[in-house]
């Protein structure tokens, strides 16, 4: 009995451990068929998703060119009437300069061609900031800039009734301080305008 008996003890063990063995393999195959539901699919891509691809890769690229294109216009705009606004306050400068002078200075015989070449000088100037001045307001739109581009225009237009007014290129011409005053007056307003822009 004693030898049966072991027998029997191994046969079971054996029988178990067949099982358990069994139960493990059958264990691993689910784990394994599991784990193979959990990796990503390696699909293939096909036409439909390769031409949408490209047509986003492309739809970001064309907004990008745009939106660089738009912002490379707006810096040029901005500089071209920056170089404008510049040129435009040394001329009045200068415009002020002459005129102030010439308003202040009294004609006389021996004054006369000083006098006159301030006089060409003046008008050479007026001409000049009267296109410059348009040149910046056909650059200006009403909306955000309307008080300074019908400053521009008045200032303009009020320069030439100022300066060429009493007795302007005249020998019976007054020195006249108060001209020379609003005329110093006017081109500092003016100033603080372009800077604005």
């Amino acid at each position: 009995m004693g030898v049966n008996a072991e027998l029997q003890t191994e046969k079971v063990i054996g029988q178990n451990l067949a099982s358990s063995v069994e139960n493990i393999s059958n264990s691993l195959i689910k784990i394994e068929s599991l784990l193979a539901k959990l990796e990503p699919a390696q699909d293939v891509i096909t036409l439909n998703q390769g031409i949408y691809g490209l047509f986003v890769v492309l739809v970001g690229a064309l907004s990008a060119y745009f939106f660089n294109y738009l912002h490379w216009k707006m810096e040029s705009k901005k500089n071209k009437l920056s170089v404008l606004s510049d040129a435009l306050s040394s001329l009045i400068d200068e415009l002020e300069s002459v005129s102030v002078h010439y308003w202040l200075m009294p004609y006389q015989s021996d004054s006369q061609p000083e006098a006159h070449a301030l006089e060409i000088k003046i008008k050479a100037n007026r001409q000049l900031a009267s296109k410059y001045i348009r040149l910046i307001t056909s650059r200006l739109s009403d909306k955000d800039d309307g008080l300074t581009k019908k400053e521009l225009e008045d200032f303009d237009q009020e320069m030439f009734e100022i300066i060429t007014g009493d007795g302007f290129e005249s020998q019976s011409r007054e020195v006249s301080k108060p001209k020379a005053a609003e005329i110093s007056k006017r081109c500092v307003s003016i100033k603080a305008a372009i800077v604005m822009l």
